[in-house]
């Protein structure tokens, strides 16, 4: 992770940044990432925190004969990493911020994620339901007992479908991970991601377990390893990139005005 500069001044570097300076600098980079999340009140309240405490451990440091300078970089280094601070007090921030008691209990990550997924997997199997009861012949509709081998791969070997309904189905199998990524990713600032990928593990499973019902049709299995292997990486780096551009936008300043 990216780490301040300030945590490593010691000795002579230390002597050339006043303590203050030191500080200030500290609770930039600290609040920095908060900007356009956090409300400007909460924002003062946690540099405040934190410079109460960072200072109260510089005087220790102090009475025990430390340069103040050499004190206040020992005291910001102790403190920890600016940017693991920011992203912790972002993901309380997140988790505490909804109203409902789903949404508390999840946290704001996990909640959209949920809604963007689970949502995404619902379409997926009503597609699946709706070729499963079509009256179209499907070439690769085959059952699992080795007496059909050559009923289920004849030769010479069957084109691949091009139907209406295969293409709708493969085609969404490919970009339902990136919207639903992109849209948690947009809505959830932190952490979007690991929710990704927390929520889809459960969707796989469930989607497994559908599959096997929809046996002799494998259409359902090929649904939940293309989310195995696609859809979790897929939709978490979607996510993921996703949130840091939308962190980017807020960082912009737009004045507002109340009528």
């Amino acid at each position: 992770m990216r780490a301040v500069k300030v945590l490593h001044l010691h000795g002579p570097e230390a002597g050339n940044s006043s303590p203050e300076a030191l500080i200030e600098d500290y609770l930039d980079h600290l609040c920095a990432p908060l900007i356009g999340i956090v409300p400007y009140e909460r924002r003062i309240r946690l540099r405040d925190e934190a410079r109460f405490n960072i200072q109260g451990r510089m005087e220790m440091y102090v009475r025990d004969g430390v340069e103040p300078a050499e004190a206040a970089a020992q005291a910001v280094e102790k403190y920890g990493h600016t940017d693991e601070l920011s992203e912790q007090f972002l993901e309380e921030w997140m988790h505490y911020l909804p109203k409902g008691s789903i949404a508390r209990r999840l946290g704001l990550p996990m909640s959209y994620a949920a809604f963007a997924f689970f949502e995404s997997t619902f379409i997926g199997m009503l597609i699946l339901q709706v070729r499963m009861y079509a009256a179209d012949p499907r070439p690769y509709t085959f059952g699992l007992p080795n007496s059909t081998f050559r009923q289920i791969f004849p030769e010479p070997l069957p084109l691949p479908e091009a139907s209406p309904s295969w293409v709708l189905l493969w085609s969404y199998a490919f970009l339902a991970p990136l919207i639903a990524g992109w849209f948690t990713g947009t809505k959830a600032l932190t952490g979007a991601a690991r929710a990704a990928c927390m929520i889809m593990m459960p969707l796989v499973i469930g989607s497994f377990m559908l599959g096997t019902l929809m046996l002799p049709t494998t259409e359902g299995l090929w649904f939940a390893f293309v989310q195995i292997l696609w859809w979790v990486p897929a939709g978490a780096l979607t996510a993921h990139v996703a949130s840091v551009l939308a962190r980017r936008r807020r960082l912009r300043f737009r004045p507002t005005t109340r009528k």
